[in-house]
């Protein structure tokens, strides 16, 4: 999991949710070297779904939030590797700012518009929603925490005139409240943020997933990568802003 991927300075702070594109590209090129096979969502999920074991070493490429960086730097680098990849878009600021970011003292990115969205699209990225306004879904009511999710997906569908079936939990904020209205609204899948191997007798709408941050070079990658393949137990932690 992926945020920004992008050259540009940031603070101490945000500096965890922004990769460089050479470090970017160096992760890809690892993955490869070390014999992963990077596959769509759709297909991880197909399996999961009907319960059959996934390919060894199989991993998913996954970009959050929807900011603009996703067209000007990861699309030429994931074109380059021949890797497939979902970028998650927070929908009340297409075409605007990371407002929520900004609320919470991070430096104000581009998002992607309503242009780049069907640009990525059509490139082959697949688009999922990660909700209308990057709430913690938790301390919505059950009403307000189903519209952040249909209102996502809806617009996210007229854009692309495609269906739109996964979900990235704001924060990694989830319960089982919210994996039911995963499921109910429709989606195929939700990911959340705790790292882990993909257990293919899991619940599809509670997919793990490992931080990539942006000070992670090839050593520190490369090894986050492997103890989370390995994790036998997922244990809860505290995130930011994804």
């Amino acid at each position: 999991m992926y945020h920004a991927i992008s050259p540009r300075p940031e603070t101490s702070r945000g500096a965890r949710f922004c990769c460089a594109p050479q470090r970017f590209r160096s992760h890809l090129q690892l993955l490869r070297a070390a014999g992963w096979q990077v596959l769509p969502l759709d297909d991880l999920v197909a399996l999961v779904r009907a319960r059959r074991p996934l390919p060894t070493r199989a991993a998913a490429i996954t970009l959050d939030d929807g900011f603009r960086d996703a067209v000007e730097h990861a699309l030429p680098l994931l074109r380059e590797a021949g890797v497939p990849a979902t970028a998650f878009v927070a929908t009340d600021c297409i075409g605007r700012a990371n407002e929520w970011m900004v609320r919470e003292g991070y430096d104000a990115r581009p998002m992607l518009s309503p242009d780049e969205i069907v640009r990525l699209h059509r490139s082959g990225v697949a688009i999922g929603a990660h909700s209308a306004s990057h709430p913690r879904l938790s301390l919505l009511s059950r009403d307000d925490a189903e519209r952040e999710m249909r209102s996502s997906r809806d617009v996210l569908e007229r854009l692309l005139g495609a269906p739109v079936r996964h979900f990235a939990y704001p924060y990694g904020d989830v319960s089982p409240r919210e994996r039911e209205l995963a499921r109910l609204v429709g989606f195929t899948s939700a990911c959340g943020v705790v790292p882990g191997p993909i257990d293919p007798n899991g619940d599809p709408y509670d997919l793990p997933r490992l931080e990539v941050c942006g000070w992670d070079g090839p050593v520190r990658f490369l090894g986050k990568v492997l103890r989370a393949s390995l994790r036998g137990t997922r244990r809860v932690r505290p995130h930011g802003v994804g």
